[in-house]
């Protein structure tokens, strides 16, 4: 068992963040003293930035702010087409680099999403649970595992976690829509990707302090380059090492964070056709203070859910929450000529969860607020142990004039969860005199009898596996038609075991679960002119079965059957185009038609528990990302979807309403603007304004139950959110200095996230980067 995270750790403040403070006060000395030696009263006229030394032959960096976080090459698309041009990708992708993920001063997985339509929190998120869920083309991506949507390195991820950090990833990717062909049983509305950091060709070094949660400190140091060792070869070894510690209070009364992260990739070069690449890490959160779950109303009133003040949210301190992920893999890419390239990966994850007593809200009265504090959710501390790896063969040659590229191979994970020795003991419903609309004035204190933790039995609890066969061709036709054609034959397979204390009572074991499905995709890219593509794409979706249980209040006629993973269907066309000085727009309609599993009662009384009836999300994205203009980056767009059940035999009632948790239209952008130079101000070249909008519109937080609630479902209203903020790049000691400072929520609006969970308060962030 992992060392008992339960005891209580210091909470003092670190002296990084008044660091920072004073630093910024030294640079705007120093230019305000600089400002003063010019022309008392100058001329003023604006002129365009001066281009850096070479700047007509010098590229940008892929993903830099320079280049307006556009990433012209990603792997969204999954490892198995490798990185394809993002232009030519019959996909719509949304990729985040590490530039954009720190000039944000993010450091969660779901906060670096926040400006991508079409996106919107799941149920779940890291101040209740510690975990993050996501809504994505409005398919909620929780889940059997394997079905989670996310990937670390383009392969199937252990769980809905997020790995801790983001600090040590070169970029995140979300491809959105069906993927069944590329991860197999896979979440329905799209999947996220996460890309870690590489060795940098010449010697980086980044220290960055700062604040990014409210009120508390943290240091990321970021380190790289070559490993020249003498009597050997330049460019044999690379290495890339990410540091990160944080610790103090976060916007919300009553909620402390402490996390650290040591993560080291190391590349190995031994000869032009062979690259072998390493990489461990080691990385841990704790929280003490989730903040309240709403529950109870929202499938009770037919009516708009009020929200609370921001200001007087409050955590609940004596509950608390850690997640500590150890990950080390190997990852080869050997081209002996150029007609084959062998590509293999492998990577381990051990997760540990503790066990989390979460702390819901039963709202009594949604008029007045009156409310019941519930403590609930006492369980078992868990590890997950998952091995995943694909290994892939291309073959390139041409036949008449036609280039193909076919790609042969195997990906798959195995994930055993263990459960652990410690279970969280809730005390019950604990009634306190409250509002919950003015938290501030409620007397929150821990109860007498509880949450505690106390030793349990462990064991392992589970298994999961997915294997994917495939094969794909890509298919060049001069320098304007790409195809893209292939299949997977997907396996999937699950298993529960009971406790050795429930099997000596006689408990019997569940039956597994192991079934199989063929996905086939095509799709079609027709580059229309070097700057404009346009594509038409098709999926399928698999969503994991079952095997069909009776329980004491049904009995099934099919009891024992093993269902297949269930299937959905993608149509997606669009158009993409390089626009302005350097910004991708991407145009696309999709339609996404997933079955479901459903409980069918016969004339007789009995139940069959059987694949049928349909979801149909049907919509319009619109994404952009780049430089508008040399001097105006935007990153964002808009999503309108209508999100619907089509047909649910097993409760009719459902049929053509809104499905739960996801809302018709959104709309997000983000924005930078560096500053012209301005004559007898040219300390002040180097100066960025930013911010960001967010609109979400409104949804529903259930699905109606029965014929006489179908117009009783709860209505979360919709939210606009605003983020400001500048950064201000110059040198100190002929060294790279980088300030931030950003506001998110600047107008502390109150807002639902998501069904049951209120939105993050006004929160001031700052940092301060120094390279050399």
């Amino acid at each position: 068992m992992k060392q008992n995270k339960f005891v209580a750790a210091t909470r003092a403040r670190r002296p990084e963040l008044w660091g920072c403070v004073s630093l910024l006060a030294v640079i705007v000395a120093t230019g305000a003293a600089q400002a003063e030696q010019a022309t008392p009263v100058p001329d003023i006229s604006v002129t365009a930035p001066p281009p850096p030394p070479g700047a007509p032959s010098a590229p940008l960096m892929d993903g830099s702010a320079e280049a307006g976080y556009r990433v012209k090459d990603e792997t969204g698309s999954g490892s198995f087409w490798g990185s394809l041009p993002t232009q030519d990708t019959p996909y719509t992708v949304n990729v985040v680099p590490s530039q954009m993920i720190q000039n944000m001063q993010v450091y969660t997985l779901q906060d670096s999403l926040k400006y991508i339509p079409g996106v919107q929190s799941g149920n779940n998120t890291q101040n209740t649970t510690g975990t993050s869920s996501y809504v994505i083309r409005g398919f909620y991506s929780a889940g059997s595992p394997g079905a989670w949507g996310q990937s670390f390195e383009g392969l199937p991820a252990a769980g809905g976690y997020e790995f801790n950090a983001v600090e040590d990833k070169e970029r995140v990717e979300l491809l959105q829509g069906v993927n069944g062909f590329l991860y197999g049983v896979n979440n329905v509305g799209g999947n996220i990707n996460m890309v870690l950091k590489r060795p940098t060709a010449t010697p980086y070094f980044a220290i960055n302090l700062g604040n990014n949660a409210g009120d508390n400190a943290y240091v990321h140091a970021d380190f790289g380059g070559p490993i020249d060792i003498p009597g050997l070869s330049e460019g044999l070894f690379g290495y890339r090492l990410n540091i990160v510690g944080q610790t103090g209070d976060t916007s919300y009364p009553g909620q402390t964070i402490q996390r650290n992260l040591i993560s080291g990739a190391f590349d190995i070069h031994p000869f032009e056709s062979l690259l072998i690449q390493l990489n461990a890490s080691h990385a841990n959160f704790h929280i003490w203070g989730n903040t309240p779950y709403f529950l109870g109303s929202a499938n009770a009133f037919g009516m708009a859910i009020p929200t609370a003040d921001p200001a007087t949210v409050r955590a609940f301190p004596w509950l608390q929450h850690s997640d500590e992920t150890d990950i080390g893999g190997v990852k080869i890419n050997w081209k002996p000529n150029d007609i084959f390239t062998v590509r293999t990966e492998w990577q381990y994850t051990d997760e540990y969860l503790s066990p989390a007593a979460v702390t819901y809200d039963s709202i009594t009265n949604p008029i007045t607020g009156s409310m019941t504090i519930k403590d609930y959710g006492g369980g078992n501390d868990s590890s997950l142990y998952t091995h995943a790896g694909y290994a892939y063969l291309d073959t390139k040659f041409s036949v008449l004039g036609i280039d193909n590229r076919i790609t042969a191979g195997f990906n798959g994970f195995v994930m055993m969860t263990n459960r652990g020795g410690w279970t969280s003991v809730a005390p019950g419903t604990v009634i306190y005199p409250c509002n919950y609309y003015q938290q501030s004035s409620c007397n929150f204190i821990q109860p007498a009898n509880g949450p505690y933790y106390k030793p349990s039995e462990g064991y392992i609890s589970g298994k999961n596996f997915i294997r994917n066969y495939m094969i794909g061709d890509e298919i060049k036709i001069g320098d304007k038609l790409i195809i893209l054609a292939g299949g997977n034959y997907a396996h999937t397979g699950s298993a529960s075991y009971p406790a050795p204390s429930a099997l000596a009572t006689g408990t019997i074991r569940s039956p597994e679960y192991s079934s199989s499905a063929l996905t086939p995709t095509v799709s079609v890219t027709y580059k229309v002119l070097p700057w404009i593509s346009a594509y038409a794409s098709y999926q399928q979706s698999l969503t994991p079965g079952t095997v069909v249980i009776n329980s004491a209040s049904q009995v099934y006629t099919n009891a024992g059957e093993v269902l297949p993973p269930y299937r959905g269907t993608q149509w997606e066309g669009g158009v993409k185009a390089t626009v302005g000085a350097n910004m991708l727009a991407t145009l696309a309609y999709f339609r996404i038609d997933r079955a479901n599993l459903y409980t069918q009662t016969n004339p007789n009384g009995t139940f069959t528990y059987m694949e049928g009836g349909s979801q149909i999300n049907e919509g319009v994205e619109f994404t952009m990302s780049g430089k508008l203009r040399e001097d105006l980056t935007l990153y964002g767009g808009f999503n309108l979807i209508n999100p619907r059940v089509q047909n649910n035999p097993g409760s009719p009632w459902q049929n053509g309403q809104l499905a739960q948790d996801s809302s018709p239209i959104s709309g997000k952008l983000y924005a930078e603007y560096d500053l012209p130079v301005i004559v007898g101000s040219e300390w002040l070249h180097g100066l960025t304004l930013t911010g960001g909008y967010s609109y979400t519109g409104p949804f529903h937080g259930g699905l109606p139950n029965s014929w006489a609630n179908i117009a009783t479902v709860g209505r979360y209203p919709g939210y606009a959110v605003g983020d400001l903020g500048f950064r201000y790049a110059t040198k100190f000691d002929e060294h790279p200095v980088t300030l931030r400072f950003t506001v998110t929520n600047f107008t502390n609006k109150g807002y639902w996230a998501a069904a049951g969970l209120m939105g993050a308060p006004r929160t001031f962030l700052a940092s301060a980067e120094f390279k050399w």
